[in-house]
């Protein structure tokens, strides 16, 4: 019970490098208004409870993005994303705004409001700074709580976890979404008679299945990282140029930031300016 108590306390109290959630945090607004931005220009809402959910869309992610009041921007960030899936999704049937990947881009905010995603690549850490210099103390140190970061990583198995227990039915087993994929894109209507594609496709499908279930696991294991996150990022680079999935292969791909050790990228980042390890 004590060893219990003691990993719970190491959970909560656990510091680490705020570049990685730092580097997520500006990434995120910019995915989102890749999805989203034009159907919430001024010009295109001129009701007034549209008008003021875009501009207060446009202000917490401006915010988010340049790092200004970072976690409440952040969270209020997630806040208007949790009405586009809820309210407007599910609430008044905008279909776009059910999708699983829309999910994802909306309510992923809200975890990181979780996290000290200030500290690091922000006007925040700027005037942090400035402070600091002003008052003739040491630059604040660019750490902070780790957990709301780990909130995130088990978020992201998670969705590869329920993905690949998803696909455990005959119609992926078989090969055959796969062929229906491949025959509505790119095939057309006539079934393939060139030999070996009904095999392809049952390849194609089984490696997809396995490849996310090793990542549901392999994201915990840090001695994996070096094969397992090029072996997810491959994964999700084919799935952007080859199907329909709008911002989703992307949003995971980013989301990797934070799967890497803080350690290491606080490292790396350091070596790629010039500043040692």
């Amino acid at each position: 019970m004590q060893a219990l108590i003691y990993r719970i306390e190491d959970f909560f109290t656990a510091q680490a490098s705020t570049r990685g959630v730092g580097l997520l945090r500006f990434l995120w607004p910019l995915m989102i208004w890749t999805r989203v931005a034009s159907e919430w220009l001024l010009f295109k809402n001129l009701e007034p409870w549209r008008f003021a959910v875009a501009l207060l869309f446009f202000a917490a992610t401006s915010a988010m993005c340049i790092g200004l009041w970072s976690r409440w921007s952040t969270l209020v960030t997630g806040l208007v994303g949790a009405f586009f899936f809820y309210g407007m999704g599910h609430g008044m049937d905008v279909e776009p705004y059910t999708h699983h990947h829309t999910y994802l881009l909306f309510m992923m905010p809200l975890l990181l409001a979780l996290t000290p995603c200030g500290g690091s690549f922000s006007v925040d850490r700027w005037l942090a700074l400035k402070r600091a210099k002003a008052a003739g103390e040491p630059p604040p140190l660019e750490r902070g709580p780790d957990w709301g970061r780990t909130l995130i990583v088990i978020q992201i198995a998670a969705i590869y976890a329920f993905a690949t227990w998803a696909k455990l039915e005959w119609g992926h087993l078989s090969g055959e979404r796969m062929e229906h994929y491949a025959m509505h894109l790119y095939l057309g209507s006539d079934y393939p008679t060139w030999p070996g594609f009904h095999a392809l496709m049952v390849t194609l499908s089984v490696c997809a299945i396995a490849i996310e279930g090793v990542l549901s696991v392999g994201l915990f294991v840090k001695r994996w990282h070096h094969w397992v996150l090029p072996l997810g990022l491959l994964l999700h680079a084919v799935i952007y140029v080859t199907l329909p999935v709008g911002t989703f292969s992307l949003s995971m791909a980013a989301l990797y930031i934070v799967v890497v050790d803080p350690k290491v990228l606080h490292g790396f980042i350091d070596r790629m300016v010039g500043q040692g390890a």
